[in-house]
């Protein structure tokens, strides 16, 4: 911030100066390192219901072998917590390793990126200076992951869902050759049963 200050009058026997003064006021820039450690949040649901899944085993992992893994709790909630390797951005794979006998394992592997810079910046009036927080972040390369929570949806084993109709024709055609099938089973049985008799 900077501003001029100029001397209206002068005190009786001295000199009015002329020219104004420039004062500049500079915020202090300060600099925090924040804490290491890094959590990925995993919301597990129900495919097209938002009934969360227990149980169900998530792996963090490298190229070589898994860092990290934890299991969701009663509301669908795993968290992966786990310190930087070196000092440069990586790149780490999310992988479901198990999921309860009624569901089948989400097959997609998530890309997660560590990655070191700049988190925010906070003004801090009272010291007249602003807080740079710089560390970790990680973030997964998915539309699903929003507001540091990745979200994974299962399908359970069966195809079939709560008020899902997408395969309702083929029941009812299975339903009709079935109902036919048995139509003609009682059609045959009735002309056995005549001809035996005659």
């Amino acid at each position: 911030i900077t501003y001029t200050v100029k001397e209206d009058t002068a005190v009786k026997g001295y000199e009015k100066r002329e020219n104004g003064l420039t004062v500049t006021n500079t915020i202090k820039k300060l600099e925090v390192e924040d804490d290491p450690d890094l959590t990925l949040k995993i919301q597990k649901y129900q495919t097209h219901t938002t009934k969360p899944i227990a149980g169900v085993k998530f792996e963090l992992r490298d190229s070589d072998s898994v860092i990290k893994y934890a299991y969701t709790n009663r509301d669908g909630i795993a968290e992966l917590s786990f310190a930087p390797a070196g000092d440069d951005d990586y790149e780490l794979t999310l992988k479901e390793a198990y999921a309860p006998g009624i569901y089948r394992i989400k097959q997609t592997n998530y890309k997660v990126k560590v990655t070191r810079g700049i988190l925010n910046v906070d003004l801090d009036e009272a010291n007249n200076q602003y807080v740079v927080h710089k560390g970790w972040k990680v973030t997964v390369d998915s539309d699903q992951f929003k507001d540091g929570v990745m979200t994974v949806y299962n399908d359970l084993k069966s195809r079939v869902y709560t008020g899902d109709l997408s395969h309702m024709g083929l029941y009812i055609a299975l339903a009709a050759v079935s109902a036919a099938g048995l139509v003609g089973v009682g059609i045959y049985l009735k002309k056995s049963k005549s001809r035996n008799r005659n």
